[in-house]
């Protein structure tokens, strides 16, 4: 609408034209006419219908000035429209090519965003939107802050403020999706330190997870150990987890407690919990077949626990040997579950 009255004055100038001290020039009605339809035309935003008007108007030499300036500012006036559209389509790529064109024809100008940084703060932008897709959220933050001094001149219109808070809503996505990324990583690393008794690798996944998220649920349940928990355990996954890492420090007690929660094979150290929990040939194998797809040897704490199982049947059964397997009994076992002594840890 400003850039409308604007032009509409300036048109306007040109009847008035000769007022003052100076004679008036003779009364054209002709030329009065084209600039009547030139004013008519600009309010109704039919830019093309004025600018063709305004190129009739060119004939009279004393309008020339008038003329240019006019036609400037309805470039100007539809380059600023046709921005505005852009982003609100979304289509950056059309943005970044219609800003190319408008630069060279000289239509980057002060006036296009009713603001005087415009021409830099367009640029701006186009370097903004070139490098679109972002990789990270690390690129996108720093395109923001490259282009955050000229957040305030661009938000001069709806369009920006609406596509620049797209931005920082993608950009909080990026960070929790890399941030989760990261934490599942760490769980990973930490499922197979556990069920492998790999501490140096549980150590370090368990310091980097808790700089990530101090509060994740792991740690709670590190601090339950041993208490009764729901069944089935609302993050069975997590306090699998939690269960293996800390198995070495539990008593026969908290074990047995702590196996009273219970859930599906949802991860190694759920498998090995499971597996354990059963303490049978079956699942002993089962076991082993998941630890061998994945390139693993069965867990230390599951063939231990067999073994114990085993001593205590006997014990049940009335032996009257020692408590403890013989070592041909223990080669026996190792021989018919296919495990070799050799290859433990």
């Amino acid at each position: 609408m400003i850039h409308h009255i604007y032009i509409i004055s300036l048109l306007l100038c040109l009847l008035l034209a000769g007022c003052g001290k100076a004679k008036a020039p003779d009364f054209d009605s002709h030329q009065s006419e084209l600039v009547l339809r030139a004013c008519e035309a600009i309010a109704d935003g039919k830019d093309q219908d004025a600018m063709n008007v305004l190129n009739e108007l060119r004939q009279y030499p004393a309008t020339a000035s008038f003329v240019e300036e006019a036609q400037l500012a309805i470039r100007r006036h539809y380059n600023s429209r046709q921005i505005n559209h852009t982003l609100q389509t979304g289509d950056l790529k059309k943005l970044k090519q219609f800003l190319i064109e408008a630069e060279k024809q000289g239509m980057l100008s002060s006036e296009m965003l009713l603001n005087s940084d415009m021409p830099d703060a367009l640029q701006a932008l186009m370097l903004f939107c070139a490098k679109m897709p972002w990789e990270n959220s690390s690129s996108l933050q720093n395109a923001m802050a490259q282009l955050a001094p000229f957040v305030e001149p661009l938000s001069a219109t709806e369009a920006f403020r609406q596509f620049y808070a797209e931005q920082r809503a993608l950009l909080k996505k990026m960070e929790q999706e890399e941030l989760q990324a990261k934490i599942d990583k760490c769980l990973a690393t930490l499922d197979k330190a556990a069920a492998t008794n790999d501490a140096k690798n549980w150590l370090e996944a368990h310091n980097e997870l808790h700089k990530l998220k101090q509060d994740h649920p792991l740690f709670k349940y590190e601090m339950q150990l041993g208490k009764k928990m729901p069944d089935p355990h609302p993050d069975w996954a997590s306090y699998a987890i939690a269960l293996m890492g800390n198995w070495k420090r539990l008593d026969d007690k908290q074990r047995k407690t702590a196996l009273d929660a219970k859930g599906p094979p949802v991860n190694l150290c759920s498998n090995v919990l499971i597996a354990i929990r059963s303490n049978t040939e079956e699942a002993l194998r089962a076991h082993q077949a998941a630890m061998e797809q994945l390139g693993l040897a069965p867990s230390n704490d599951v063939l231990m626990s067999y073994l114990g199982s085993l001593d205590i049947k006997y014990a049940e059964k009335g032996g009257t040997h020692s408590p403890c397997l013989g070592l041909k009994e223990l080669f026996a076992i190792f021989s018919s579950i296919n495990i070799s002594p050799k290859t433990r840890r």
